[in-house]
């Protein structure tokens, strides 16, 4: 059993989807402490949208991109690379908050190609 987990506030534009996106982790597995770190994750993402006046409908992939280098040139180095804004994106995605083209940002690995093959033959 887990003790104490700090879960961020998000605030900002994508404020709003936070308590799903904590579900929507919970639901696949993730333990409480490394929803909060994803929680922190998107509240990092909604702040710097809020700062440059943009809305869920104006996240592209080069602004995610923009965000990680002003992520990375703020000394952080969890959650700086493109691969990591995975599980955030793929859930705004999902729920048709954002229209990120996913395949470019999305490098595919050995996990996403066994699952993917395992999908195809459960299918």
């Amino acid at each position: 059993m887990e003790g104490w987990v700090w879960v961020p506030r998000v605030q900002g534009p994508l404020a709003p989807h936070a308590t799903g996106f904590e579900w929507w982790l919970l639901a696949r597995g993730y333990r409480r402490s490394t929803v909060g770190k994803r929680l922190w994750q998107l509240a990092r993402l909604s702040g710097w949208m809020e700062r440059e006046g943009l809305g869920t409908d104006e996240l592209t992939l080069e602004r995610v991109e923009s965000f990680l280098e002003v992520h990375r040139a703020a000394g952080h180095v969890t959650f700086a690379s493109a691969r990591s804004m995975r599980l955030p994106l793929v859930y705004l995605g999902e729920i048709g908050a954002v229209l990120v083209p996913l395949p470019r940002l999305v490098m595919e690995g050995a996990l996403e190609n066994l699952l993917r093959d395992y999908r195809r033959y459960l299918t």
